[in-house]
């Protein structure tokens, strides 16, 4: 998935913002512990196909040694350099 619109999804359920996990290919909302599916170039976020994910998975998910917490950081730099 490209990151350049990841800065315009916001999490369906919260209007939180999204951490893209790129072990389990899916857009991360850490306040409502869900996962939306993000193969391909459309991700799915329907909340209610959305996987639910345990404290300690988004936790885990969360970590700078997680593979998508660099893709998150570089997503957050980005977006401080755009405004």
């Amino acid at each position: 998935m490209k990151l350049d619109f990841l800065d315009r999804l916001v999490c369906p359920h919260c209007k939180g913002r999204l951490v893209l996990s790129a072990a389990t290919e899916e857009l991360v909302c850490p306040p409502c512990r869900l996962g939306f599916e993000a193969k391909g170039r459309l991700p799915n976020m329907l909340v209610r196909q959305a996987r639910k994910l345990s404290a300690q998975e988004v936790e885990t998910l969360l970590t700078p040694e997680h593979p998508g917490a660099a893709a998150a950081e570089a997503l957050r730099d980005a977006q401080r350099d755009l405004q």
